[in-house]
C-alpha cells in the first residue's frame, strides 16, 4: 500500500471479503462446475478490487 500497488483497504475487510468469494467459488466448484473460469473470476475480481486505481 506503501508503494501505490494496492489500494488503501483495511485489511479486515480484505480478509472477509476475499474469504466469502475465495468460499462461494469453491463450493461452485465442488458441486461440479469446471474451475477453471472460477479461478480465473476470482483472479481478476482480486486484481480489479485490491489493485491500485492509478
Amino acid at each position: 500500500m506503501a508503494e501505490g500497488v494496492f489500494r488503501l483497504i483495511g485489511p479486515k475487510v480484505v480478509a472477509t471479503i476475499l474469504l466469502t468469494v475465495v468460499h462461494g467459488a469453491a463450493d461452485v466448484i465442488a458441486a461440479g462446475d469446471p474451475p477453471e473460469r472460477w479461478l480465473e473470476a476470482v483472479r481478476d475480481l482480486t486484481r480489479q478490487w485490491l489493485g491500485s486505481p492509478a
